[in-house]
């Protein structure tokens, strides 16, 4: 179908290459002005932020490794009209599509996942077994592409929000049913990491926790009982 670009949504520069990314027939930048009226009157379309986006979620979902391999320069453009024209909120086409590079290499999408950057100058070591992705840090170190992962509820990682990763994945954990098993060290290092970050986290919630028992099976907190009853648990 052809359509009417603004330039808003247009390269700006040979370096980020073509942003038609799907089967559409643009109008020629050469129209004067003046004529685009009456061009619409005959029933052309001209492109909006839904449109773009939908676009863009359907040439990831078909094309996604060319998607992935596009350059750096193309998808930083990408993330600069999104989070300009999106303002606060994205599509919600969008937060299902593979839009997002973790640091482990894959591309993941924003909806139903809790989702990191990673703290290049932190010293905090985040503990294994916990259901949450770190972003790549050199698609985060770009302004435009950092606001737009903002947008999909990208969030910082900082000792209380991994406390709180660690409380959610015990409170929901169920070793039968869950696709993420958590192993003795897991739960060790979990209660290593929340003991020394008491002073920072409300510990509402613990009683969720996992444990180990003297047996080595691990056990809700609350189905655990010390030996020792002046030694007080988290």
């Amino acid at each position: 179908d052809l359509q009417i670009i603004p330039d808003k949504f247009r390269a700006t520069d040979s370096s980020t290459g073509d942003l038609m990314f799907a089967s559409y027939k643009p109008l020629s930048s050469k129209y004067p002005p003046a004529t685009i009226e009456s061009v619409k009157r005959l029933g052309v379309k001209t492109e909006t932020i839904h449109t773009f986006s939908e676009r863009l979620f359907n040439f990831i979902q078909s094309e996604f490794c060319s998607f992935k391999n596009q350059s750096k320069h193309w998808h930083e453009r990408i993330a600069c009209i999104l989070t300009r024209e999106c303002r606060s909120s994205v599509p919600a086409s969008l937060l299902g599509a593979q839009i997002i590079p973790l640091k482990n290499g894959e591309w993941i999408a924003a909806r139903g996942k809790t989702i990191f950057f990673e703290k290049s100058d932190s010293c905090v070591t985040i503990p294994e077994g916990l259901d949450f992705f770190t972003v790549d840090h050199e698609a985060s170190s770009d302004s435009y592409r950092r606001a737009l992962f903002c947008l999909l509820g990208v969030e910082e990682c900082d000792t209380v929000q991994i406390c709180k990763a660690i409380v959610a994945k015990h409170a929901n954990y169920d070793s039968l049913s869950s696709p993420h098993h958590l192993t003795i060290k897991m739960v060790v290092d979990h209660a290593k990491f929340l003991f020394s970050a008491r002073s920072q986290f409300n510990q509402a919630g613990m009683e969720s926790l996992m444990f180990v028992d003297s047996q080595g099976l691990m056990m809700k907190g609350i189905d655990v009982y010390l030996d020792d009853p002046d030694t007080f648990p988290l």
